[in-house]
């Protein structure tokens, strides 16, 4: 299953079930998963970590399937069965779906929840607008495919089905671009609050963050680099001069408080050893959550400066960085925190160190192959060094575009970090004077009269100074 597939159901069921006044907290809920389990797989991986029964039907027989259709259109349940319907990835290998529909909102009971996941386009074929007309398929794409839903399906299927479409949205995220609509027989009286949802779910994921082992060899437990990061980042303020300042992963704050102009930090639980600034806003939610659901970056930015240090998990880093680009411009810095473990261990996937880099590294070989057209300088300060990304283009899609494919890679990729990151070769040193030209070039490059061309004048300027052999001043 595509991560961007298991990522909508997951914000599906956070915003419409563990935040419903009635859903969230009842107990043992009953789910149903339609027709998505193969070849795809299944979402209960999910929800392991509910108080749930989750049963999947599925057309055919298979690891994951727990009973079979009793007719291609028919679902072997009572009326009123499940408090959540879902049906993900299988919908677009149904001949049958439109019938299918039905008998899903059949089973629902009358405050339940109807989740569908599908995609709207594929690696071969473009996807629909927004504004694509109303139709409930479309000519399939890829080998298997009957149909694919249009943006327009859905408010006929909420006609057809006699229930309310209370959200959709069509996933910016390629290639397969997901539509996803959350359908409600009966209107909640309340509806659903972002400041009531669960920060995330599987726990495990937030865990995995602040876990802190114990065992792991005395060698492994150290940072490397030339200077503490924070008196770096301070730096990067004094020379960029930045107007405006995004942070994601606040922690205890003493980087956000580094900021003296208008700044936004980001972070589901942050721990601040001491108050905030009246000029810092403190968002507690996930980025995930920030960017897509509200306009908070959007009025706040476009950003000079932004500094990410969310989780360290290849797929959290990427999205991070999609994210914050849209909100920056060519003359922005956007900085990543953690890019170079200084042991290979601390670059595993699970933390089995203190010191832990997970795999943020992995961003650096998917911009270099990705987007040549972004310059990213890795600065050697201690503990995991800091990636530093000039040339942002809002506008380019080619990471959104091809999100799946780049992060399925990356998570299911099991090659280790290279020696070249460990070893930090071709970093500069954080004392280095090219950082303060660069970073002065680029204050004036925001009011030029050309921003683009002096941005590209700034690139001259590194490509003729690197590799470096000047030691700093």
């Amino acid at each position: 299953m595509h991560h961007s597939a298991t990522d909508n159901i997951r914000t599906c069921l956070r915003r419409h079930v563990l935040g419903d006044a009635t859903l969230g907290t009842r107990q043992q809920l009953a789910m149903l998963e339609v027709a998505s389990a193969a070849p795809s797989g299944s979402y209960r991986a999910i929800v392991e970590s509910l108080d749930v029964t989750y049963t999947v039907c599925g057309p055919v027989g298979g690891e994951d399937i727990d009973c079979v259709f009793e007719t291609t259109d028919h679902l072997p349940f009572s009326d009123h069965t499940f408090d959540v319907v879902i049906a993900g990835w299988g919908v677009e290998q149904s001949l049958t779906f439109a019938t299918t529909w039905l008998d899903m909102v059949r089973v629902c009971r009358p405050e339940g929840v109807i989740i569908v996941v599908a995609p709207t386009a594929s690696p071969s074929a473009p996807s629909p607008s927004a504004t694509s007309p109303s139709a409930t398929s479309a000519t399939g794409t890829h080998p298997g495919d009957h149909c694919r839903l249009l943006p327009g399906a859905l408010v006929d299927m909420a006609d057809a089905a006699g229930v309310h479409l209370v959200d959709s949205w069509v996933d910016p995220r390629g290639p397969w671009h997901n539509l996803v609509g959350v359908f409600r027989p009966t209107l909640p009286a309340t509806p659903p609050d972002l400041s009531a949802i669960p920060t995330s779910f599987p726990a495990e994921i937030e865990s995995l963050q602040n876990e802190w082992p114990t065992d792991a060899p005395t060698e492994v437990e150290r940072g490397r680099g030339h200077e503490y990061y924070l008196p770096v980042l301070e730096r990067v303020h004094t020379w960029l001069a930045p107007r405006s300042y995004l942070e994601i992963g606040l922690s205890t704050g003493q980087s956000m408080r580094l900021a003296s102009c208008a700044a936004i930090g980001i972070d589901p639980d942050p721990h601040p050893t001491q108050p905030f600034g009246p000029n810092h806003t403190v968002v507690t939610h996930t980025s995930d959550d920030v960017f897509a659901f509200t306009d908070i970056a959007q009025r706040a930015g476009p950003f000079d400066l932004a500094f990410i240090d969310g989780m360290h998990l290849a797929e959290f880093v990427v999205m991070d960085f999609m994210n914050t680009e849209r909100h920056c411009h060519a003359a922005s810095v956007i900085l990543i925190d953690d890019p170079c473990p200084a042991h290979p261990l601390q670059a595993e996937r699970t933390r089995v160190t203190q010191f832990w880099t997970g795999d943020v590294w992995k961003i650096i070989p998917i911009l270099h192959r990705l987007r040549p057209d972004l310059l990213t300088l890795v600065i050697d300060t201690d503990p995991t060094a800091t990636l530093m990304v000039i040339g942002a283009d809002p506008h380019n899609n080619v990471l959104w575009d091809n999100f799946d494919l780049v992060v399925d890679q990356a998570i299911n990729d099991p090659a280790t970090v290279d020696d070249a990151i460990v070893q930090r070769t071709g970093a500069i040193h954080p004392g280095d004077p090219l950082l303060r030209k660069v970073l002065t070039m680029l204050a004036h490059a925001r009011t030029a009269d050309d921003p683009a061309a002096a941005v590209a004048h700034v690139r001259r300027v590194i490509d003729g100074a690197m590799p470096r052999t000047v030691a700093p001043s």
